[in-house]
């Protein structure tokens, strides 16, 4: 016997919660709703925002949670970011949200932390940037905020496209301003000698000799 599916009206259920609500219950509400269509049950256990980071945390219980963390949580990512998309839909500033469930967040980021410490020390010890291995934009945002609070002479920057977009974790280049050389001191130049004047003739001069000879006569 085929199976027979019956379409359900996901966009108007979703799209019909308004932005007005507090995104914390809508949230909440959303992904109860969203955990229900694909035939299975949870309990959300932590909903909170961070308004300072402008971050929405949520934490879920469910009897089938390898089916969201499998994969490198592939699937939570997905539920992730569609959650991310309901809520966020005319709202502004956009809220970033982080869905967790099965411990897989705290997990992920132990394994993170300890991935941008050999990082560092490698950047360090070859003085030469280090690259990661591609992650999603969630990943991405922790080595980012782990480097800026841990590790301040070194920076990050994101490279690539898609889902090959890494993080390169690079030592702050400081710039030393160029010494300026010592002026040398300036030699006088040298006085140029002063021709000695000439000597002065005597004031009787001497009579030419034809004159001489006219007075002796």
């Amino acid at each position: 016997m085929d199976r027979v599916y019956k379409e359900e009206p996901l966009a108007a259920d979703y799209l019909a919660i308004q932005p007005a609500q507090d995104p914390v219950e809508q949230a909440k509400t959303v992904l109860l709703k969203l955990v229900s269509l694909m035939g299975m049950e949870a309990t959300v256990t932590e909903a909170k925002l961070d308004t300072a980071e402008n971050l929405l945390f949520i934490r879920f219980e469910c009897p089938n949670s390898d089916a969201f963390t499998g994969d490198n949580g592939r699937g939570l990512q997905s539920l992730q970011f569609v959650l991310n998309s309901i809520v966020s839909r005319k709202r502004e500033p956009h809220l970033a949200l982080r869905l967790d469930t099965g411990g897989y967040w705290d997990s992920k980021e132990k394994e993170i932390s300890k991935r941008v410490e050999e990082g560092v020390a490698e950047a360090k010890a070859q003085n030469k940037p280090f690259r990661m291995d591609p992650m999603p934009a969630s990943m991405r945002k922790i080595v980012h905020n782990l480097v800026k609070t841990s590790y301040p002479d070194m920076e990050t920057v994101s490279e690539g496209e898609g889902r090959w977009r890494k993080v390169v974790i690079r030592k702050i280049e400081t710039s030393q301003p160029e010494a300026v050389p010592a002026a040398e001191p300036v030699a006088a130049p040298a006085a140029e000698p002063v021709a000695a004047p000439a000597a002065e003739q005597p004031a009787e001069a001497a009579q030419p000799a034809e004159q001489a000879t006219t007075e002796q006569k």
